[in-house]
């Protein structure tokens, strides 16, 4: 009995030792997947925090461009208003210019040199058309085309330049 109690022992022992060993190895394995996990925790709590700035920024960019929207459309209400004062005076001079009589302008290409009031008139109109020449002669030659008034009355302002409008107000 003694010997087979021994036995016994003995290959208990053994089989305590193969079961340490695999716990030592499955602890080594546990603890790698622990880092490996601390480590994923990590970048996701990262990139949450990072997915939180963009939020914050976009907020921040949704309010931004809210106030620039009403600033915008107050801008747009004041510049509605002036063409609103505006657009009548366009639509009187539209008139004008289109109630010209072709001998009327035959008659100011037929003067040697225009009185002042003219020249200038016309040496703005010119500039204002991007013509740089606003002697008399280019002056006659402009009145003298055929679709003068439907290009002063067609004319689109807005390829008027900061600087070609300070020289035309010079």
């Amino acid at each position: 009995h003694l010997g087979a109690g021994l036995q016994k022992l003995g290959d208990a022992e053994a089989t305590v030792d193969v079961m340490s060993k695999q716990a030592a190895v499955e602890r080594e394995a546990l603890q790698r997947k622990q880092a490996e996990a601390s480590q994923a925790l990590n970048q996701i709590t990262e990139r949450m925090g990072q997915a939180n700035e963009r939020r914050k920024e976009a907020e921040e960019l949704q309010v931004t461009l809210g106030e620039e929207e009403v600033k915008l459309n107050d801008r747009k209400g004041n510049i509605e208003d002036e063409l609103k004062e505006v657009q009548p005076l366009i639509d009187a001079a539209r008139k004008a210019v289109g109630s010209i009589r072709k001998d009327n302008l035959n008659e100011i290409r037929a003067l040697r040199m225009p009185p002042p009031a003219i020249r200038d008139v016309l040496e703005g109109v010119l500039m204002l058309m991007g013509q740089g020449d606003t002697t008399w002669s280019m002056m006659r030659k402009f009145l003298g085309r055929s679709s003068v008034k439907e290009e002063i009355i067609n004319f689109d302002a807005r390829v008027v330049t900061p600087d070609i409008r300070n020289r035309v107000l010079d």
